[in-house]
């Protein structure tokens, strides 16, 4: 018998966001799903729509559409897994009297312009940043060089760019001001954020709302191209830095989510290791994407995703005891990247190999023929292995060793 209806509000058209729907499923709810476009998810290589219990095309971005479409009786929750989507799901979610996050603390995480403010009067130096409109005349940074362009609401390193002078800077600010309706039919805000260019070694925060508090499950180390664009290329979980006492860095995270004034649901909470200490990146107001949630799981004992979905609809599900037991391995995930500026690729060399080698223990290739440009985006990437290890190192090495294997056959 059916617990209910969780409200999908679109998902990610990979990762995570698919797998949720079958979660949702397996743990008794019948998914509602919500979209603009159907047409996005059937171009993949996993078809969600085929996982849900009932389809509604709407206005994923006007609350007061999606309500003409909810069954409010049996709707326990209502979630989204893409930036683009959060306010509109956590607005629907307030309307219908379900579990969501505090609006006014999603804002100012979502709006990275926000974010930088109350970080400001909160007495956070670093990085110097400077926002911008788009009747603002700036023909020079603000803020010095080597400085970051980046769209105030924007996602998966979309429109971020690493200038080191003034022409760079100009033409990243130009490309900015003249774009439209992004791959998930939103318009981003004319406002950027301009910052001073931190050096400093990526990392991420992965943090649950437990018991009424936050909880950090733990840290992802990035692995990330050169710039001027600063694509990820892998992550390895969990992998807290050696050089700074853990109670330490905790608290600092923390210290930034009361900042921002965020209270109920997950975060991924990106940051430097700088040779000041760590500085704060963004805040990402759920789960982090890039299938970190899995690697997460898998290093914490528990099903992270179900974890979610589970308090989105209201229930109790007690994990406290499973975060205070201490991971047992690593786990590491490295994407498939084009090796060329642009061009077709037939196919990819090597997958029959992945399943015989040590530490892998999943992977996925995007569905091919395919046309892939310059990486510039997470967007770009073609598919990714993850592997296991007996601490960060391991895992890493793993999955570079199997990611070796895999050649890309192009036209």
């Amino acid at each position: 018998m059916s617990k209910g209806h969780i409200v999908f509000v679109e998902t990610n058209s990979t990762g995570h966001g698919i797998r949720a729907i079958r979660t949702a499923r397996k743990i008794g709810y019948q998914v509602t799903f919500m979209t603009m476009d159907p047409e996005f998810y059937r171009d993949g290589d996993e078809d969600a729509l085929s996982e849900v219990d009932r389809l509604v095309i709407t206005d994923t971005y006007s609350v007061s559409e999606m309500l003409n479409h909810v069954d409010r009786e049996l709707t326990r929750g209502v979630v989204a897994f893409d930036d683009y989507h959060l306010l509109p799901a956590s607005e629907l979610a307030s309307r219908l009297r379900v579990p969501h996050p505090d609006l006014e603390g999603l804002r100012n995480a979502r709006f990275k312009d926000r974010l930088r403010l109350e970080l400001a009067s909160w007495g956070e130096r670093r990085p110097k940043f400077a926002v911008l409109a788009m009747d603002d005349e700036r023909n020079d940074s603000p803020v010095g060089y080597p400085c970051v362009v980046k769209p105030v609401d924007d996602s998966g390193s979309v429109g971020v760019r690493i200038c080191r002078g003034r022409e760079e800077y100009r033409w990243a600010l130009q490309f900015l001001q003249t774009r439209g309706f992004n791959i998930r039919g939103y318009r981003p805000e004319k406002r950027w954020l301009v910052e001073e260019y931190v050096e400093g070694v990526e990392y991420s925060a992965e943090v649950l709302w437990v018991d009424g508090g936050w909880k950090i499950l733990g840290v992802t180390k990035k692995m990330v191209t050169n710039p001027p664009y600063c694509v990820e290329l892998g992550h390895v979980f969990p992998a807290w830095p050696g050089d700074v006492e853990q109670s330490f860095l905790e608290e600092k995270v923390l210290s930034w989510m009361r900042a921002a004034k965020m209270k109920w649901g997950a975060a991924h909470v990106e940051f430097k290791l700088t040779e000041d200490g760590p500085v704060l990146i963004e805040i990402n107001p759920r789960l982090g994407g890039d299938l970190i949630p899995e690697l997460c799981s898998l290093a914490c004992g528990f099903d992270v995703v179900e974890y979610f979905l589970r308090i989105s609809a209201g229930e109790k599900f007690c994990v406290r005891e499973l975060l205070s037991r201490k991971p047992r391995k690593a786990y590491a995930i490295r994407f498939l990247c084009p090796d060329r500026n642009g061009g077709v690729v037939e196919r990819v060399k090597g997958t029959d190999v992945l399943d015989r080698l040590a530490g892998v223990v999943d992977w996925r290739i995007t569905a091919f023929p395919i046309e892939v440009h310059r990486l510039r985006s997470s967007y770009d990437r073609l598919g990714y292995v993850i592997a296991e290890g007996r601490d960060a190192v391991e895992a890493k090495s793993a999955a570079e060793e199997a990611l070796s294997k895999l050649s890309l056959v192009w036209r």
